[in-house]
């Protein structure tokens, strides 16, 4: 029985187009970011933070960057490996949508046949670590902050050639839109 597990499973792999026989987290995070924009999940705008977050499995952990290798590859050690290096790196928000990309990843891998378990089945590998760094409070302007912020800069005077951002920093005051919606 093993063996004939183990034929279908070859036999699996091998009916997938190459590009995905040895595909890396990155790649299929690639592929699931793709296919999230396909399906109305996520805009071309909000992909770009996905974007940026699926980069750090290029750098981490340091000696082994876990995006880098086939998925196939990947050992438990690696993921608690990479887990240790979180927390001392990235605030907890950043390490969540990690883990969300992580999941995905290996989630498609599975589907594919390009692994035949998930290691993030194991709750111990799966549990996202608590980062290391403080939580910033974000605070608002006062209303008088707010004027005297606005007063400066309607009396700005823009130099020729220089980007003005003083109508984006309005929309923004009034609807709560980051400068990358405004822009789209």
């Amino acid at each position: 029985c093993i063996q004939k597990k183990e034929e279908f499973l070859k036999k699996q792999l091998s009916n997938l187009p190459e590009n995905l026989q040895n595909a890396t987290i990155i790649q299929l995070i690639q592929i699931q970011r793709e296919i999230n924009i396909k399906l109305g999940k996520c805009n071309v705008c909000g992909d770009m933070r996905n974007a940026s977050t699926q980069k750090i499995f290029e750098k981490l952990p340091i000696e082994n960057p876990i995006g880098l290798i086939p998925i196939k590859d990947i050992t438990a050690d690696m993921i608690e490996s990479f887990k240790i290096e979180l927390p001392l790196r990235y605030s907890q928000s950043v390490i969540k949508k990690i883990f969300i990309q992580l999941r995905q990843a290996f989630d498609y891998a599975k589907r594919k046949g390009i692994i035949e378990n998930n290691l993030l089945d194991d709750p111990q590998l799966n549990t996202v670590p608590i980062s290391k760094k403080e939580t910033k409070t974000v605070t608002a302007y006062t209303r008088e902050e707010e004027i005297e912020f606005f007063n400066l800069l309607d009396n700005k005077k823009v130099r020729k050639n220089e980007n003005d951002y003083r109508l984006q920093l309005h929309i923004s005051a009034c609807t709560g839109m980051r400068m990358g919606e405004i822009n789209a």
